[in-house]
């Protein structure tokens, strides 16, 4: 028997991938062809579509060349895994804690949790502090994905508890802590929420001195790297961002490499075609090297680097950066990425399919011996 249905690609993409050709392969069949991603309209005149995939599905063994179809590329293989790559099977399992235990934590950014009333636009801002300027000292930057990518703030009143009483004889600061107390009033959010109405529903932020890296949970596929970032102890990031507190930048430099890009990629979920970075799939389950202190310097000073030609481009955006690279800033990529992938092995990597192949195998180690 064969069969074939067109489905979301989100088939292909994040826990699910693996999970679905679980089952296909259970039931004693395989993945016999397959279109990758691509939008399907329902008239010639509608520019609206959804974007999907088409899966072909055989008794295993009995379509020995199997097929991949990408835009106009067609790629005869052996195997088709999960996120629908030619020989390229990767089982990749959501993880609450790092599978390479020399990498720190990373968690989500802070829920505000129908807290709107303490987060404003920079001209909303401009406006608030006219009338109350005093008001000024609680003021933080906040990004999200949107707002990192497009280098544009969004600002937040952070209340500490030790600063309750004074910010509250603030007139403009009491009046949206009332409207946060009204808003959470009649939600599901826990009695500590509730009673906290002067802060998000998450509180965790930058040490003083110290810096944290940031991921923005979405981004474009038409750039080769996700825009990561480094943010100081001013600043709060929401949860449409992942965040690794209290980090040592040449963690920015691994994570901006090619062999972490392709396995997030690889492994993340999405929103149409573009990646969706996880820290559940995308950086616990990233096979890391074990990296030196010495190392550790050599990646230091790259992320420096890497930072230092960012802000030579200050006027452009991470975004526009990225979709269109300044050949300064792809010429640092590359001596990232060349370092790294010499933490994996010695030999040079011909492509990202020979990077997946390796970090499969070193993935598929990593649970055996944990």
């Amino acid at each position: 028997c064969q069969a074939a249905f067109v489905l979301t690609n989100s088939v292909s993409q994040g826990s699910q991938a693996s999970f679905i050709l679980d089952k296909v392969n259970e039931a004693g069949c395989e993945y016999s062809f397959g279109y990758r991603s691509f939008k399907w309209k329902t008239t010639k005149s509608d520019n609206v579509g959804v974007t999907v995939i088409i899966i072909g599905i055989a008794n295993k063994g009995y379509i020995s060349r199997k097929t991949i179809y990408d835009s106009n590329a067609i790629v005869p293989c052996k195997e088709i895994g999960p996120n629908l790559l030619p020989d390229i099977n990767i089982r990749i399992k959501s993880r609450t804690r790092t599978l390479s235990p020399n990498l720190p934590e990373m968690k989500k950014g802070n829920m505000s949790y129908c807290a709107d009333a303490l987060i404003f636009k920079t001209d909303e801002l401009n406006d608030f502090l006219s009338k109350y300027p005093e008001a000024k000292r609680y003021v933080r930057p906040l990004y999200g994905s949107d707002e990192f990518v497009s280098s544009t703030p969004r600002w937040c009143l952070w209340i500490t508890d030790k600063v309750l009483s004074e910010a509250k004889q603030i007139d403009g600061i009491s009046a949206r802590i009332e409207d946060v107390r009204i808003a959470r009033a009649n939600t599901t959010a826990t009695k500590r929420c509730k009673e906290n109405p002067h802060k998000f529903r998450d509180t965790n932020e930058t040490s003083q001195g110290n810096v944290s890296l940031i991921i923005p949970c979405v981004t474009s596929e038409r750039r080769l790297y996700f825009q990561m970032g480094i943010v100081d102890d001013k600043t709060i990031v929401n949860n449409l961002a992942c965040v690794v507190y209290d980090c040592d930048i040449w963690l920015l430099a691994l994570l901006e490499s090619r062999m972490h890009t392709v396995w997030a990629k690889n492994a993340a979920g999405g929103h149409e075609t573009r990646p969706r970075y996880s820290c559940d799939l995308c950086y616990n389950t990233f096979p890391a090297p074990e990296i030196d202190k010495h190392q550790q310097s050599i990646l230091r000073n790259l992320a420096k680097t890497l930072l230092e030609v960012r802000e030579k481009y200050c006027d452009k955006s991470l975004g526009e950066m990225y979709t269109n690279m300044p050949p300064e800033l792809a010429r640092v990529h590359s001596w990232i990425d060349a370092t790294v992938d010499s933490l994996y092995r010695s030999q040079p990597f011909e492509n990202d399919a020979e990077r997946l192949i390796w970090l499969k195998n070193m993935y598929n180690n990593l649970l055996e011996n944990e």
